[in-house]
This record gives C-alpha cells, sequence and structure tokens, in this order.
C-alpha cells in the first residue's frame, strides 16, 4: 500500500478506534507488524493473566475485546506472548533473550 494512503488510513482509524487493546498504532498489529524477537507460549498463566486485568479498572475497558475474554477462552486467546527488541535503544550487542534460544519460538515445558 503507497506510504500517502498509509498516512490517511491511519489518521482515519485514530479518529474513529481510539486503541485496540490498549495500544494506540494499528500497525502494531497484522500482516505489517514487525516479526517478533521472542515468542512464548504462556496459556499455562492465561487465565491468571486475566484475572489480573481484571483488577484493574484502567486494563479493561467496558468495550474492549479482552472484556470478551472468558476464562475457558484465555489459555488459547492469550496464551503467546510476543516480544520485539527494541530498535536503537541500549546495547546492540546479543541480549539474554537471543542467547536463551536460537528459534524465535520457545517449546512449551514437558511435563
Amino acid at each position: 500500500m503507497p506510504t500517502h494512503l498509509k498516512r490517511k488510513m491511519k489518521k482515519i482509524i485514530n479518529k474513529t478506534i481510539p486503541h485496540i487493546l490498549g495500544v494506540a498504532d494499528p500497525d502494531a498489529f497484522g500482516a505489517d507488524a514487525p516479526t517478533p524477537s521472542l515468542v512464548l507460549d504462556t496459556s499455562d498463566f492465561a487465565r491468571q493473566k486475566l484475572r489480573a486485568l481484571r483488577c484493574h479498572n484502567s486494563q479493561i475497558r467496558e468495550n474492549d475485546a479482552l472484556a470478551l475474554v472468558t476464562l475457558e477462552t484465555a489459555p488459547r486467546l492469550l496464551g503467546v506472548e510476543h516480544y520485539r527488541r527494541a530498535k536503537g535503544r541500549g546495547s546492540t550487542g546479543e541480549t539474554f533473550l537471543d542467547r536463551l534460544t536460537s528459534s524465535p519460538v520457545l517449546p512449551r515445558p514437558v511435563d
């Protein structure tokens, strides 16, 4: 998509949709989102995470998508976390996350 159309679309979205899951930048999601540096399976903790979010009114508003997540669906909907190393900040060398895995996906622990 041409840059001028992306900018125009972004302005329209920002006026009509104030945020998606608390993130004001729609480019943070979807096909154009930067590739994560690390992906973690956190499904074992998803219900606990949802309970913690519900304890804080500022985290889940009435019309937010998170308000529709149930404890039963939490592992499926909240069970994967994506992290991306920020560019231009701090050290540019190898981090502990880089050393932790050579793959961007960590396997679930075996019981």
